[in-house]
């Protein structure tokens, strides 16, 4: 996956005073907001990161393959939508809005598995309205 996809927008600001990279889907799928309730946050540990806390350069092309399946559906495609993947501060952030039934601890496993050096938090909440996103898209002009 490369920031030149086109399937793809992107957008670096400054936040706090340090750079913050966005990428999210030209098409945000609010049509499906009522099937897919729960937000999933999937955070990407970076391991070599400059001064700014982005990644460096050539880790990150290393990178690509990661990120590639990290924003394919980690689940069945009815089962998970992502809306956003940030960079900032050490971290590559991947937002998604998920159904209530999906698995999503087996399918972080399964990429835990896949790429066993890459380190992995996630978490899910409620977020039938979103909220985030669409706050997220405003701010930003996403």
């Amino acid at each position: 996956m490369s920031d030149a996809d086109p399937q793809w927008k992107t957008r670096a600001v400054e936040y706090e005073g340090y750079p913050l990279l966005l990428r999210c889907p030209f098409h945000l799928p609010y049509e499906r907001q009522a099937e897919l309730p729960i937000l999933f946050v999937l955070t990407h540990i970076l391991d070599h990161v400059t001064e700014s806390g982005l990644p460096e350069a050539r880790y990150n092309t290393d990178l690509l393959e990661f990120d590639s399946a990290a924003v394919q559906p980690l689940l069945d495609a009815s089962e998970i939508a992502t809306v956003l993947v940030e960079t900032f501060g050490g971290k590559r952030t991947y937002y998604s809005y998920i159904s209530r039934t999906a698995d999503v601890d087996a399918a972080v496993a399964r990429l835990q598995t896949r790429f066993p050096d890459v380190r992995l938090e996630h978490e899910t909440c409620e977020n039938a309205d979103w909220r985030f996103i669409r706050r997220y898209a405003a701010d930003y002009g996403m």
